[in-house]
């Protein structure tokens, strides 16, 4: 047998070890009861009832994740809960649980899916042209009954099962809206690939976002900004719900943006960049190589690294320079083609990565929008930008146009500084039941679900 990679072992090894004590007086009366019930119910919660012999050790990881985010998923940087657990006080599971509502609709869902599996899961769609409504194909059949088992397609079949019927076009555009496809009611290639993952699959992500969801702090903020990497979303979430929303262009995969948090504490108009090392010797360095006056024809300054002298663009010796030697600092001129769009809006991090405006608008209409270096890029930032600040000061929307408009770098610190949580999140249900999945685009939950299982395996083995 191949030994375990160590970051598995160092995951299963945390998470054997969590340091979040529990009071060493059980539950009595009742609350053994909610205890036991809990324990016998922990397949809802993404665990397995096996793995837990009291309700100290499913107390620990209903109230902070039973694995250390920091091995288990290291670009993952929110700080994990630390509840002080107290079981002889009468403390039940449901005060460990997030009480986000999104929490209690993803256990719902898993339970739902377990159903599904149990009863047999559902059928795999055969390769073939793709099918649209007013055709007759015996895939359609198949494609039906594929929709049925998984709660898209709830109509009474036609008197010909082969015929793609009005009812069918519409659950399939349900599917394709619920797996973050264009939702055209085409039985395309990308459409049979995802309707073709394993219940199993679904079932692990599911479970893995009920882990992310104990890994979060249990109080966000009555007023917050949400951004899910993996949606490309931002959500301004208040007291009574959303307040803002508007897609976000994330970073690539090469240069994944990370799970944070922080508190957004300045908004910049008019922002010069200064331009981060790996851009400047990955990206821009070959383009003025390959285009001699890119970079001036642009905006961008030129400085020593060591001295910050400023130098001409056409001095410098670009085709003699590369990765490993160069050495120069580069900063882009604010204007309407500053790569930072006209908004820039920061937090502390040890990233350098902050939400900003873009001149490329056009990128915000593609589905997947893994686009950026890791920064992340906003729809509209200034609508954003306006919500900050008309919450310490005297401050509209025609005060940003306004402060846009005059050209010059204008820098605001925020007095009400606003809570941010970029997270990652492949599933998750809507508040009106209906199941989402979108792609792992950084492949992070494999190694998250690789570690939950084994560690529940390892568990449920030593009892």
């Amino acid at each position: 047998m191949r030994p375990a990679p160590a970051w598995l072992a160092a995951a299963l090894l945390a998470s054997s070890a969590a340091g979040f004590a529990a009071g060493n007086t059980p539950p009595a009366g009742a609350a053994a009861d909610a205890w036991r019930a809990a324990i016998a119910d922990a397949a809802a919660d993404g665990l397995d009832p096996a793995a837990y012999d009291d309700a100290a050790s499913l107390a620990q990881d209903l109230g902070a994740g039973r694995l250390d985010p920091r091995l288990a998923d290291p670009d993952w940087h929110i700080p994990r809960p630390a509840p002080a657990i107290d079981l002889g006080s009468g403390l039940l599971p449901e005060a460990l649980r997030p009480a986000s509502a999104d929490y209690a609709r993803l256990r719902e869902a898993l339970r739902r899916y377990r159903a599904i599996r149990d009863s047999g899961g559902w059928p795999t769609l055969p390769a073939g042209e793709g099918l649209r409504a007013g055709q007759r194909d015996p895939r359609v059949a198949t494609l039906r009954e594929r929709l049925r088992r998984s709660g898209d397609f709830d109509s009474e079949v036609g008197a010909d099962p082969w015929f793609f019927d009005a009812a069918l076009d519409g659950a399939l555009r349900r599917f394709q809206q619920r797996v973050g496809l264009p939702a055209s009611g085409i039985l395309d290639e990308a459409t049979r690939a995802a309707a073709n993952v394993g219940i199993d699959e679904r079932i692990g992500q599911l479970a893995v976002a009920l882990e992310r969801w104990r890994w979060l702090p249990r109080q966000p903020g009555e007023e917050h900004v949400w951004v899910n990497i993996v949606t490309g979303t931002l959500e301004v979430v208040g007291p009574g719900g959303p307040e803002l929303a508007m897609r976000v262009i994330v970073g690539h995969p090469s240069r994944p943006t990370p799970a944070m948090s922080g508190e957004l504490r300045q908004v910049s108009f008019n922002p010069a960049w200064s331009v981060p090392r790996t851009i400047a010797v990955e990206d821009l360095l070959p383009r003025e190589q390959e285009e001699p006056g890119f970079l001036a024809a642009r905006g961008f300054r030129v400085f020593a690294a060591g001295s910050g002298r400023q130098l001409a663009v056409d001095a410098v010796p670009w085709s003699r320079l590369d990765a490993e030697h160069f050495p120069y600092r580069l900063r882009q001129d604010p204007g309407p083609g500053n790569a930072l769009g006209r908004v820039k809006i920061a937090w502390d991090n040890p990233y350098d990565i902050y939400l900003h405006d873009t001149p490329s608008k056009g990128l915000f209409d593609l589905n997947r929008r893994t686009l950026s270096s890791g920064c992340i890029r906003l729809q509209d930032a200034a609508a954003l930008a306006t919500l900050l600040l008309s919450r310490d000061r005297r401050w509209d929307a025609a005060a940003t146009a306004a402060a846009i408009d005059r050209g010059s770098t204008q820098v605001l610190n925020l007095r009400h500084r606003l809570p941010v949580y970029v997270v990652y999140l492949t599933a998750w249900v809507e508040a009106d039941g209906s199941v989402q999945f979108r792609r792992d685009s950084y492949g992070r939950d494999a190694r998250v679900l690789a570690a939950l299982q084994a560690s529940l395996a390892e568990a449920g083995g030593a009892r």
